[in-house]
């Protein structure tokens, strides 16, 4: 439904909607956290129980919607300090 409701959105910034799934997300942001925090903070993050589970299916930028998925949620949220609401 979400795709369908920001279909036109999601193509003015670049991403097919057919190609926007929680998994796509999931591995964008999995992968974000894993390159700049680091594989234990992604694992916790998805909690996972194990590194290897989080460096096998997720830490990896193992397709193009990854990096596409990962731009759109840069572009989205850049700007949002998510600690600043937190204090």
């Amino acid at each position: 439904m979400f795709r369908r409701e920001f279909e036109p959105e999601l193509l003015a910034i670049g991403v097919d909607a057919e190609h926007l799934t929680f998994r796509s997300l999931r591995k964008a942001v999995a992968a974000a956290v894993s390159d700049t925090a680091g594989v234990e903070v992604a694992r916790d993050l998805l909690g996972h129980s194990d590194s290897a589970i989080t460096e096998g299916h997720y830490a990896k930028r193992p397709e193009l919607i990854v990096e596409v998925a990962a731009d759109a949620l840069d572009e989205v949220f850049g700007g949002i300090d998510a600690f600043a609401e937190l204090s």
